[in-house]
């Protein structure tokens, strides 16, 4: 998963089989979100800031589940797409 320049986001990957967004954080959640179109992860990968993208344009707009951490531990979201995702 390509790396990343931002405080609070270490990667960012993308299965387009699925159309789901994978975000690991620097303090190691990893999380991933469904039915993301290509485009925004096109458009999430050449954001200047990761960071406000993410909160304007991923956060709270798709459902997502926190996938586990080595203790097995995971969470999930029941955020749904506002429609618009560019």
């Amino acid at each position: 998963m390509p790396r990343v320049e931002s405080e609070t986001i270490a990667w960012i990957g993308y299965e387009e089989r699925g159309k789901t967004l994978f975000v690991r954080f620097r303090e190691g959640q990893l999380c991933s979100y469904d039915a993301v179109p290509k485009a925004l992860y096109t458009a999430f990968m050449r954001a200047e800031s990761k960071a406000d993208f993410f909160e304007t344009r991923v956060q709270d707009h798709f459902v997502w589940r926190r996938l586990p951490d080595d203790d097995g531990e995971e969470s999930s979201g029941e955020t749904q797409s506002s429609g618009s995702t560019l």
